[in-house]
């Protein structure tokens, strides 16, 4: 290992099990990194591949990377913290070792945190598949930012308390999309937990709210690109609810141990419903799901202060239905299939979706809704409590087309490409993708992202693409 340098502005810390395969292009973007005052520590999970090699080699050459071996397989949880152990900076950001990002990704942390003294630096990051990054993936996104988000970030620097009430929804909350100062770190003890799944929550959410000084890059563009795949072999895909739960707890916790919960409580319980809701949804184990559903119900949402606590009052309406939707409703309905989060956005927003089809009626325009899944049962209640509804469901995954859903036929976009002329974009991860597709066909085609206009405060015409 490469003796460590004092004083460098950045620690990077990569976690690696079996990763080979991807590590010669992520090697090259720390490589070409214009920003050089970092250090880079490789922590091998008991790899069975080429990763040693690979990794050994890297270090030879580059008196930046330090690589440590872990002697049998403990998780990334162990790896990360272990990585933050043996180094020394000012600043540290978890990497994962499949992934690519831009060159200047530490020099837009490492300026942005500088001129604000930051506690936490957060930035853009897009997904891409796992074969490769396409050449329509890495240019980089010039003025596309949501409107919505680029609200959160309008105050400089700020803290979670003085955001909207699902602020937690609304950005990103991942290891690799922020960097955190060590002293944070230090301060209140922040760690990787030691969880089969959900590991990386204690570390996201707190630092988040233990921040006092929040900032975000300079630059809306994307820097960070995370590549989606399913490997077996190298990740866990059998989520566990419960792991969730015990990190939301352990935050809550921590919360009240440092007098932050009376501000934030409020933030953490719209986050909590989202995060459970979605554990629940992608468990694969169905009597676990219900042991942990049933667990909630008889004692776990209480212990997370939810329905007794003395500031859940302060919890707005449409998010106490929900829980109380998730506290009582047999298990056998599972309404955690459905998004409570975004049920309870259209229901605190009807003034908004009401705008949507007058609009639309007063144009002459017919609505196609494009995406069906757990958001879609929101917006289509919201708009029948009104005594509306869209005029297509889109979806162009084939296993979905032809069912019959909200009393509507799913339909491929091709077949209603030439009568839907208002599109509403139910999924923002996918917008980009969808809206070039949509455009691509007819320029004048009206396109709307529905999570942005209904988080932002613009009005339809200006979300409106």
């Amino acid at each position: 290992m490469n003796e460590m340098r004092k004083n460098v502005k950045i620690a990077v810390i990569v976690p690696v099990y079996n990763g080979g395969k991807f590590l010669p292009e992520f090697l090259e973007c720390l490589e070409r990194q214009t920003m050089k005052d970092f250090e880079a520590y490789f922590v091998d999970d008991a790899s069975t591949d080429d990763t040693a090699f690979l990794l050994q080699e890297a270090v030879r050459a580059n008196e930046a990377f330090h690589y440590m071996r872990n002697e049998q397989r403990h998780g990334a949880a162990f790896s990360r913290n272990r990585g933050i152990a043996d180094s020394e900076s000012e600043y540290v950001l978890c990497l994962d070792a499949d992934d690519m990002f831009a060159k200047d990704l530490l020099g837009q942390l490492a300026t942005t945190a500088e001129e604000y003294h930051a506690d936490l630096v957060m930035l853009e990051r897009k997904d891409f598949s796992s074969d490769r990054l396409s050449e329509s993936d890495s240019v980089r996104r010039k003025n596309a930012f949501l409107q919505d988000d680029r609200e959160l970030y309008v105050k400089v620097p700020f803290q979670v308390k003085e955001q909207p009430q699902d602020f937690m929804l609304r950005c990103q909350n991942a290891t690799y999309d922020r960097m955190v100062a060590r002293s944070l770190l230090d301060e209140y003890r922040i760690h990787f937990q030691d969880l089969p799944s959900s590991n990386d929550v204690y570390f996201a959410l707190f630092s988040m709210f233990a921040a006092k000084r929040i900032v975000h890059t300079h630059t809306f563009d994307v820097l960070y690109y995370r590549r989606l795949h399913s490997e077996p072999d190298r990740i866990s895909n059998d989520r566990d609810p419960m792991c969730a739960y015990e990190a939301l707890y352990a935050v809550k916790e921590a919360l009240q141990k440092y007098n932050m919960w009376k501000e934030c409580c409020v933030h953490f319980w719209i986050f909590a419903l989202d995060s459970l809701e979605k554990q629940l949804f992608v468990c694969k184990r169905e009597d676990r799901r219900r042991q942990v559903y049933q667990y909630l119900q008889m004692e776990g949402l209480q212990k997370l202060g939810v329905f007794d606590d003395l500031y859940f009052v302060k919890l707005p309406e449409c998010y106490k239905k929900q829980f109380a939707r998730l506290g009582t409703a047999p298990y056998d309905e599972k309404c955690f299939e459905d998004s409570m989060t975004f049920h309870a956005l259209c229901e605190s927003r009807m003034d908004k979706i009401a705008e949507i089809f007058s609009y639309a009626q007063e144009k002459g325009l017919k609505i196609g809704y494009w995406g069906v899944g757990r958001a879609t049962e929101g917006f289509v209640a919201a708009a029948a409590a009104i005594g509306e509804n869209v005029d297509y469901l889109i979806d162009n995954n084939r296993e979905k087309q032809g069912k019959s859903v909200y009393g509507m036929t799913i339909v491929p976009y091709d077949m209603v490409a030439g009568q839907a002329d208002f599109i509403i974009i139910s999924n923002k991860q996918y917008y980009d993708e969808i809206f070039r597709q949509i455009k691509s066909g007819r320029e004048d085609k009206q396109v709307l992202c529905i999570q942005e206009y209904l988080y932002s405060g613009c009005r339809l015409e200006e979300c409106i693409r």
